[in-house]
């Protein structure tokens, strides 16, 4: 999601369409629920020439290698909160791998 663009989403966030940096040859088209609708509404700001991306992680000024690091970062980050919330809620630890694909 930190890689999404203005020119992912098409219509009146109808759909995000992204080609997939893992695979690079499949064009990938997800459908925007309300609430990720909400979500995106809140951060797209198609006035703001410094943002790239529509959400405030990356900026266009980043080079591949900061990329890289910002997201490997962002997601150790979560992975801390979600082993606070865990532990909180007396629930098995988990990791943002696992709630992706589940």
């Amino acid at each position: 999601m930190a890689l999404i663009k203005d020119e992912n989403i098409i219509g009146d966030f109808d759909q995000i369409t992204y080609i997939r940096a893992k695979t690079k040859d499949k064009l990938f088209s997800i459908k925007i629920t309300p609430p990720l609708r909400e979500i995106l509404i809140r951060f797209y700001n198609a006035e703001n020439e410094n943002q790239d991306y529509v959400f405030p992680i990356l900026s266009k000024d980043n080079s591949k290698y900061q990329v890289h690091e910002t997201i490997t970062n962002n997601l150790k980050r979560q992975n801390v909160y979600l082993k606070r919330i865990t532990s909180e809620l007396g629930l098995p630890p988990f990791a943002i791998y696992t709630a992706r694909h589940t």
